[in-house]
């Protein structure tokens, strides 16, 4: 559902590339939005209390999904008619036993795919450390209340907000979403890294600061990655960016969990922070292997192996 809802941005906004960074930044703070609302509610203790809601606004998100959403927005219909007709190598890539094996052959022949699915793999390792387990390393250092967990989360949240509604969109179009993308991750970089280096429970709401760029990096990659194919494959790229950010997001609190362990009675305890800071780092280095998407009309004539991405020499 959220690769669909990323998908069908280009289409909503008909065509306007100019447009496409601030449209997706608007989905990853509604997204954004509902995980901070379920960890604050996570983080004040009641855990029956997080079951119910959730079953609640699921429910009520698909009654809404299936009476207020049009069906054309995400499959749309419409475009067919006026659609010329797709030359083979534009054909979408269909649910089927075999579209894994072929989103597999795109990622290899697309370099610049390849890429930014795995700077988002490695940025979130990182965000998903700070969310499912900063909270826990707070209460268990520091023994704080659960009214300033619930602040920390409203710091965090507030500066993603701010980022993702006014400073994104005000930065993509003077600065690119490439720069703006290497920015973000190189601020996150350093937020993250600081985590490592809090030693009184008032200094954890300064690293947050960090949020107002380092919440670039999602939105400016969907617009990167829908640069990167024919707009016919725009469900299948938006798919690997959301599915490298899923994947993170499965792996995070296993791998960090497990460094928090070890990390207790170090003279550090704080260093898994550095160690997250270094895949952010990582994630930078790999975008400068890429270069500025090509304009709309080049991107016309590009084909599914093509990349729009210019990879630099």
């Amino acid at each position: 559902a959220m690769s669909l809802c990323f998908a069908a941005v280009p289409r909503v906004l008909r065509g306007d590339d100019r447009l496409l960074t601030s449209g997706y930044s608007l989905l990853n703070f509604a997204l954004s939005s509902g995980v901070g609302a379920g960890a604050l509610l996570g983080a004040m203790g009641d855990f029956s209390l997080c079951g119910r809601v959730g079953t609640v606004v699921s429910i009520t998100n698909l009654v809404a999904a299936c009476v207020l959403l049009p069906g054309s927005t995400l499959c749309g219909p419409a475009e067919h008619e006026h659609r010329s007709p797709r030359s083979d190598s534009e054909e979408e890539v269909r649910p089927g036993p075999e579209a894994s094996v072929k989103v597999w052959a795109l990622l290899r022949g697309n370099a610049a795919l390849s890429i930014i699915a795995g700077v988002v793999f490695l940025d979130f390792l990182a965000e998903q450390m700070l969310v499912s387990l900063l909270l826990l390393y707070l209460s268990s250092r520091f023994h704080i209340s659960s009214l300033q967990l619930s602040l920390q989360l409203l710091c965090v949240g507030g500066m993603a907000s701010l980022s993702l509604l006014f400073v994104v969109p005000f930065l993509q179009p003077r600065i690119g979403d490439l720069k703006l993308m290497r920015l973000g991750l190189a601020v996150n970089a350093v937020s993250i890294a600081l985590f490592a280096f809090v030693f009184q429970a008032w200094q954890a709401f300064l690293p947050p600061l960090g949020c107002l760029l380092s919440f670039a990096v999602f939105p400016t990659a969907n617009t990167l990655a829908a640069a990167a194919l024919p707009r016919a494959h725009g469900g299948v790229a938006q798919g690997i960016v959301s599915g490298s950010r899923t994947l993170a997001e499965g792996v995070s609190p296993v791998l960090f969990g497990w460094l928090f362990q070890v990390a207790s009675d170090s003279a550090l305890p704080g260093w898994p922070f550095l160690a997250a800071a270094g895949c952010v780092v990582v994630a930078l280095v790999a975008s400068f292997r890429l270069s500025e998407p090509a304009t709309a009309d080049r991107l016309l004539c590009r084909g599914v192996g093509a990349t729009s991405l210019e990879m630099p020499l």
